[in-house]
C-alpha cells in the first residue's frame, strides 16, 4: 500500500485538484491519504470531508501548529495502519509535487531496497523552475551548510517536502528516538530533521533527479524567511547535540560487549 501524507494549511484553492489528481494517476485499491488539516479557517476541512473516501484518514488540529506537528501526526497514524510493505511519501499541498511522480518514488523504495527516496533539484537532469532568485539562493545555501556539516553520501537535497519514507525506517526511528522524538522541529525544518536522524540510524537513502516547478504553486508561500533561517541554525545546534549523545551510546555498548 502506498500511504501519501499531506500537511494542510488553507489550502483550499489546490486542495481538489490534487486529491482528484492522486486518485486519477494512482490504483484506488492501492493507495491511501492521511490528510493532517493543520488548523485551517478556510474551507479545506470540508473540501477534505467531500472528497476523500472512508478509508482515506483525517487528523484534525483546531489551531495551527505548523508542518513539524502535520508530519509528526500523520506518520503516528501511518505506523498505526500500515505494515512493513508499506511506504509513505510527504508532498506538498501547494501542487508544486507531481502527482505523476509518486509512482517513481515508490518504485525506488521497493525495487532498491531504499529506506528513503527523495526527489532531488541537485541530481542530474533535476532543477529548479520558476523560483524567486532570492528563495532559491537562500535555498541552495541551507542544503549546501547542512549537507558539509551533515554529510550523507549520496544526497545533496535536505529540505525539500517530496519525498518516500520506508514503513521499516520509520518504526525504527520511532523506536530509537521515541514516538514523539521522531521530529522536533515545528517548522519546514522538519524535513531536514527527518532525514538527518534516518541517516543516524545507517538507513538507506537515494535521491532521484525532480523539476521543482514553483510556477505550478497557487496561492502565497507560508515560509517566513528570518524565522526559518533561525530554525535552520537551532536545528544543528540540537542535531550535534544528539550526534554526540549517538556516539556515546555506542561506545558504551561496544565497552560493555569487549568486557563480556
Amino acid at each position: 500500500m502506498l500511504y501519501i501524507l499531506l500537511p494542510i494549511y488553507n489550502e483550499q484553492e489546490n486542495l481538489k485538484h490534487l486529491i482528484q489528481t492522486i486518485f486519477k494517476e494512482c490504483s484506488l485499491e492501492n493507495v491511501r491519504i492521511i490528510a493532517v488539516n493543520d488548523g485551517s479557517d478556510d474551507s479545506s476541512m470540508a473540501i477534505l470531508q467531500e472528497e476523500l473516501r472512508p478509508s482515506d484518514v483525517i487528523c484534525t488540529k483546531l489551531i495551527n501548529m505548523n508542518v513539524g506537528a502535520a508530519f509528526s501526526d500523520g506518520i503516528q497514524v501511518f505506523l498505526s495502519i500500515g505494515n512493513e510493505n508499506d511506504v509513505l511519501v510527504l508532498m506538498e499541498t501547494d501542487l508544486t509535487s507531481d502527482v505523476s511522480f509518486l509512482k517513481v518514488l515508490e518504485k525506488n523504495i521497493r525495487a532498491y531496497d531504499q529506506d528513503v527516496v527523495i526527489a532531488s533539484r541537485y541530481q542530474s537532469r533535476g532543477c529548479y523552475r520558476n523560483f524567486p532568485i532570492f528563495r532559491k539562493i537562500l535555498s541552495y545555501s541551507v542544503n549546501r551548510l547542512l549537507s558539509v556539516i551533515f554529510p550523507i553520501e549520496n544526497v545533496f537535497d535536505y529540505t525539500i517536502f517530496f519525498r518516500a519514507y520506508s514503513w521499516k525506517i520509520l518504526v525504527k526511528m520511532k523506536e530509537y528516538f521515541g514516538a514523539h522524538g521522531i521530529i522536533q522541529s515545528k517548522g519546514f525544518s522538519a524535513n531536514a530533521e527527518l532525514l538527518i536522524k534516518a541517516s543516524y540510524l545507517n538507513a538507506r537513502i537515494a535521491e532521484v533527479p525532480y523539476v521543482y516547478d514553483y510556477g505550478k504553486k497557487d496561492g502565497k508561500s507560508k515560509i517566513l524567511i528570518l524565522h526559518s533561517v533561525l530554525e535552520y541554525f537551532r536545528l544543528i545546534v540540537y542535531l550535534k547535540m544528539l550526534s554526540k549523545k549517538i556516539r556515546g551510546k555506542e561506545l558504551r555498548e561496544k565497552t560493555r560487549d569487549i568486557a563480556k
